[in-house]
């Protein structure tokens, strides 16, 4: 990672630490929820099935 990629994420976390508009913290947590939950669907389907093979324990329905 590139010393500038690494300044604007110590600068996002300072940002964050101070933050106190509870609207904001809201739509930066519904962002990242956003951003994450399709991960599943978006692998490869031999990577799936290497990590269902693999790992059967930490693969879960929810």
């Amino acid at each position: 990672m590139n010393t500038q990629t690494l300044n604007e994420k110590l600068e996002l976390i300072q940002w964050l630490s101070t933050l106190e508009d509870t609207s904001i913290i809201k739509k930066l947590i519904q962002f990242r929820k956003e951003e994450t939950k399709d991960w599943w669907n978006a692998i490869w389907k031999k990577r799936k099935n290497l990590l269902k093979r693999e790992y059967p324990k930490l693969i879960t329905k929810n």
